[in-house]
């Protein structure tokens, strides 16, 4: 009886110090932080997934507003560097459909108007265009994320609950940039951006 009681025990402690070590650690600061460790597997891929377009994008905030056009870019950033070539060397194809629900998750709720989208201009050499019901990306390299850190946190102005997440990304090896994200919680794509810097970490 002594036994099995020891061996509960043992088993108790090992499974309450992997929940703690899971949910948080503290940061520089002292204050509890939120890690890799603690995200679902969804959310992990999602915030990965977000890096490595933002890593091409840029830097972004959504309360100061985007132009359509600039939005627009998204489509490639995402997608340029995830697809095999299509029957257009040197480019990789979406469709418009596919384009337009990456646009909605990442920059939740916003469409790219038709007259603003960039139309197949066979006197310009274009990054990307739309063309039969397609968007058309010159192919990119693949980059890899790595989440540094993952911390939840309240919107001072809207007391809306954000997730701010900072994720070195890589191209071939090769630290490319670090990618600090402003994360919306959202139902349907799990995070959508409200705010993104390259390199330095958002204050």
């Amino acid at each position: 009886m002594n036994l099995i009681k020891r061996m509960l025990l043992m088993a108790l402690a090992a499974l309450t110090a992997l929940a703690l070590f899971g949910c948080a650690k503290p940061n520089a600061d002292g204050d509890p932080q939120q890690t890799e460790a603690a995200l679902t597997e969804e959310q992990t891929a999602r915030i990965e997934f977000l890096a490595e377009a933002f890593a091409r994008f840029g830097p972004c905030d959504m309360k100061n507003g985007l132009t359509l056009s600039w939005m627009e870019r998204i489509i490639p950033c995402v997608w340029a560097g995830r697809l095999e070539e299509c029957e257009l060397e040197g480019f990789c194809k979406v469709t418009l459909e596919e384009a337009d629900a990456t646009v909605d998750s990442v920059f939740k709720g916003m469409e790219i108007p038709d007259y603003t989208r960039k139309k197949y201009d066979a006197s310009q050499d274009q990054e990307y265009f739309l063309l039969n019901g397609y968007y058309y990306m010159k192919l990119a390299k693949p980059l890899a994320a790595r989440i540094d850190s993952v911390k939840p946190f309240e919107d001072a102005e809207t007391g809306a609950e954000r997730v701010r997440a900072t994720v070195s990304v890589f191209e071939e090896g090769e630290l490319m940039t670090v990618v600090t994200m402003e994360l919306a919680p959202d139902a349907e794509s799990c995070y959508s951006v409200v705010r993104t810097e390259l390199n330095d970490y958002m204050k």
